[in-house]
């Protein structure tokens, strides 16, 4: 009888440690799968704020500045050409302030300068969205007339109305005299879809469009 409780006894021992195994390995896998996927997460969300510039919270000041002829010239000259001529465009802020920033995240770059008027066209796709962001020099090929953020899903089935939203607030981050980069941000969270709404903040105006649950477009201009 004692030597039949005995083997009972262990049987009971050996069910529990196994048991007590098990669950140790299923937990511990658990907890492993769990850091494989935040670290994949983070990866994803690491190389897609890159892609589309969203990394950063504003521009950086690196300047190249062109002459009427689309000839690059010194920071130095663009300032004494702009104070000898009544400056238009928002408020201190050049092409050259904007577009070497998506370059840096992988934008194409094209550029027509002319005397008539210029363009700065910075696009890209990724991930089943196309940006797009043109820039309007009117006058004065170191001024800003006008600015266009743009968004398209292109790929629908792998792609959400969220997925641009990011790409909008970067956008609008722009570096002019008085900016207020969390108030612009901020307006694009709260009518992200509200058509047509807008803001003028220190005298220059973000007007959003989301006509449909495709697009996203931002203009940025002077009040």
């Amino acid at each position: 009888m004692a030597v039949g409780c005995y083997f009972f006894g262990f049987f009971l021992f050996f069910v529990h440690l196994f048991t007590s195994y098990s669950a140790d390995k299923k937990q511990t896998a658990k907890t492993e799968n769990k850091g494989i996927t935040a670290k994949i997460e983070s990866a994803v969300e690491k190389a897609t704020a890159q892609a589309t510039g969203s990394s950063t919270k504003t521009y950086n000041s690196d300047k190249v500045y062109f002459d009427a002829n689309g000839n690059e010239i010194s920071p130095n000259t663009a300032q004494t050409q702009k104070s000898q001529v009544s400056y238009k465009g928002l408020k201190s802020l050049a092409p050259a302030d904007v577009y070497p920033n998506f370059e840096e995240n992988g934008f194409k770059i094209d550029k027509k300068i002319s005397m008539d008027g210029s363009f700065f066209y910075c696009t890209k796709e990724f991930k089943g969205i196309r940006y797009d962001v043109s820039i309007y020099s009117e006058d004065n090929v170191n001024e800003i007339t006008e600015m266009r953020i743009q968004a398209d899903r292109i790929n629908i089935g792998n792609t959400s109305k969220e997925d641009m939203k990011q790409f909008l607030k970067y956008g609008v981050s722009l570096p002019y005299d008085q900016a207020d980069v969390e108030k612009v941000q901020n307006f694009i969270d709260k009518n992200y879809y509200n058509n047509k709404a807008s803001i003028s903040i220190s005298g220059v105006k973000f007007t959003i469009y989301c006509p449909t649950e495709f697009m996203r477009l931002v203009t940025i201009q002077n009040e």
